[in-house]
C-alpha cells in the first residue's frame, strides 16, 4: 500500500473564505454597539462566515462532538499530573453521560461519540475501542510513540470518521481530545515544527525536587527531558540554547537526560 501523503490530503481541505471573514467582522463593527462587545461570540462569528463562505451565516442544526482518548507513554516519566487510570475514568464518565463536557453536550443537545484511539485498557466497551489503533502509545523518549502504519491507521481513522459524519448531515464537528501526558508529544511536535526550543515552546517545566524553578528560566538552558527523547547525552550548559530541532537534524537523536524530569502540570 502507497504511504499517506498528507500533502496531498491537505490541498483537498476548503481554506477559510477570506473574504467572508473580513465582511463579516465589517458588519459586526456596524452594530450599535462597543468595539468588541461580543467578545469571543464575534471572533467565532467572523470564523463561522469563513467556513460557510458568506457573511450571511447559516445557523448550525446539527452539530457533533467527537471526544479522542489515548494514552501517551510518556506518562510514565512523570510528565503528568494525571494518576494512571485517569485516561480510563474519564472515557467511562463521558460514555456515562456524567462531568462537564457530556452534561454541556446533553444541555445543548449535541451528540457526543467516544473514539477510543489508544487508551490503556482493557475493559471499556465496544462502541468506543472498534476504534482503536493501538493500547497505548510508545514512550517518546525511549521509542516512537506509533509505527508509521499506526500514525497512518489514526489519521485514516479520523478521516474516515470525519467523513462519514459529513455525510449524515453533520455541520459543525467538534473534536476535543483527552489522554494523560498529551501535552507532552504536543510541545514535542510544536518544537520540532517550529525550530523551538523547549523553552520557548513550554515556558517553564517544573524541576526535580530541592531545584528551584528559577533555575530553568532566563539565560539557563531548559530542563533535560524537556528537549525530548532518545539520547543519554544532556543538553549544553551555560547560556547556549540550540533548538531541540537543530540538534535532532545534526545528531539524529533528541537530547535529553535520565536524572530530570518535566511535567508539563508545571508548565
Amino acid at each position: 500500500m502507497d504511504p499517506l501523503d498528507l500533502g496531498a490530503i491537505a490541498a483537498h481541505v476548503p481554506r477559510l473564505d477570506g473574504g467572508a471573514r473580513v465582511a463579516a467582522r465589517e458588519r459586526l463593527r456596524a452594530l450599535a454597539s462597543p468595539v468588541g462587545a461580543l467578545g469571543r461570540l464575534g471572533d467565532l462569528a467572523g470564523w463561522l462566515a469563513g467556513v460557510q463562505g458568506s457573511q450571511d451565516v447559516r445557523p448550525i442544526r446539527r452539530p457533533r462532538l467527537l471526544v479522542v482518548a489515548a494514552d501517551h507513554g510518556v506518562a510514565a516519566a512523570g510528565v503528568s499530573a494525571q494518576p494512571p487510570g485517569a485516561t480510563t475514568r474519564s472515557v467511562q464518565a463521558l460514555l456515562a453521560g456524567v462531568g462537564p463536557v457530556a452534561t454541556t453536550a446533553r444541555v445543548t443537545g449535541t451528540p457526543l461519540r467516544v473514539v477510543d484511539a489508544a487508551v490503556d485498557a482493557d475493559d471499556l466497551p465496544a462502541v468506543a475501542t472498534r476504534t482503536r489503533v493501538r493500547r497505548g502509545s510508545g514512550r517518546i523518549d525511549r521509542e516512537d510513540a506509533l509505527s508509521r502504519a499506526e500514525a497512518e491507521q489514526a489519521f485514516s481513522t479520523g478521516m474516515r470518521l470525519a467523513d462519514a459524519e459529513v455525510d449524515e448531515g453533520t455541520d459543525l464537528l467538534l473534536v476535543a481530545s483527552v489522554g494523560r501526558a498529551a501535552t507532552t508529544p504536543a510541545s514535542a511536535l510544536v518544537a520540532a515544527l517550529t525550530d523551538g526550543d523547549a523553552a520557548s515552546v513550554v515556558g517553564r517545566c517544573r524541576p526535580p525536587p530541592g531545584v528551584p524553578p528559577s533555575s530553568w528560566t532566563g539565560s539557563s538552558p531548559p530542563p533535560p527531558a524537556c528537549w525530548h527523547t532518545g539520547s543519554r547525552t544532556p543538553p549544553p550548559t551555560g547560556g547556549s540554547r540550540p533548538s531541540a530541532a537543530r540538534s535532532r537534524r545534526a545528531t539524529g537523536r533528541w537530547p535529553t537526560s535520565p536524572s530530570n524530569r518535566c511535567s508539563t502540570s508545571g508548565c
